[in-house]
């Protein structure tokens, strides 16, 4: 079983019900499954697969919710940095990860921007904001605008890996935790 397999169960049993309160807004099942189908629709189109690891960098925020989604349903593995993260430290966990994209809010440009260089894979940055700072920049908003509500193709399989979340590096430098649909 998957985490996919339980949204898709949620979705079938109760579309209608309230998935999330956050402040004023509520996110259905329903609404929840095809924001993240457009998320994960997108991130096809910009040569995501299962297994490519995707890093985000966000505060609390739906999208949060509809970029980790949407990665689990393509398959590709989540790696959540800390919003507390030096440049150093968010540079260290993008690069020992292998990100390809990175989902982050405008707070955080600068400091992506700073370390850019030295992303040896980095493919993408998409962007959460009402404006566009540069036109080099995916905005979420655009992105999503364009890709389609359709239930992406996907052969994830519990084994599969759904997050890799770093330790705190208390020995040295921050350890990637791998964790699977299963656990």
């Amino acid at each position: 079983m998957t985490i996919n397999d339980l949204l898709v169960r949620n979705v079938l049993e109760n579309p209608d019900k309230n998935y999330v309160f956050f402040k004023d807004k509520t996110v259905t099942y329903g609404e929840l499954d095809l924001m993240t189908n457009k998320v994960a629709n997108s991130l096809i189109s910009l040569g995501v697969k299962k297994g490519d690891k995707v890093s985000i960098i966000l505060p609390n925020c739906l999208e949060f919710l509809y970029a980790m989604f949407g990665c689990f349903k393509i398959g590709a593995v989540i790696v959540p940095l800390n919003t507390a993260y030096s440049a150093d430290e968010v540079q260290y966990v993008i690069n020992h990860s292998e990100s390809c994209v990175i989902f982050a809010d405008l707070k955080y440009l600068k400091l992506i921007d700073s370390i850019k260089s030295n992303l040896k894979l980095l493919k993408k940055v998409i962007l959460v904001s009402d404006k566009k700072p540069e036109d080099s920049l995916l905005l979420f908003s655009d992105l999503i605008h364009e890709s389609s509500f359709v239930s992406p193709n996907s052969d994830v399989m519990g084994e599969d890996e759904l997050s890799m979340i770093y330790t705190s590096g208390t020995t040295g430098k921050p350890k990637g935790v791998v964790q699977t649909h299963n656990s």
